[in-house]
């Protein structure tokens, strides 16, 4: 088997899940009761990650936007990666 890239798929929280739109991460967030100073910390994550996850990683991290996806369709976009690389 082949070296494989971790698969980000980055939540509300900005990090380890799936990724969302920062306006939908943001509401999000504010509805768990974060503060500023930590969303403004996932925001800058957030962006850093999507703008390097193709030239940071080798190879490149796949991501998944899933603000407007269903949890059904982020988990068959899922599965096609896993199966087409694994």
């Amino acid at each position: 088997m082949s070296k494989l890239p971790l698969f980000v798929i980055t939540g509300a929280s900005g990090t380890g899940k799936t990724t969302v739109s920062s306006a939908t991460r943001e509401m999000r967030l504010q509805a768990r009761g974060w503060d500023e100073n930590a969303i403004e910390d996932h925001r800058n994550f957030a962006n850093w990650l999507l703008q390097n996850a193709d030239k940071a990683f080798d190879p490149a991290m796949p991501t998944v936007d899933t603000t407007d996806l269903s949890s059904e369709e982020a988990a068959k976009q899922i599965e096609e990666w896993v199966r087409a690389n694994w």
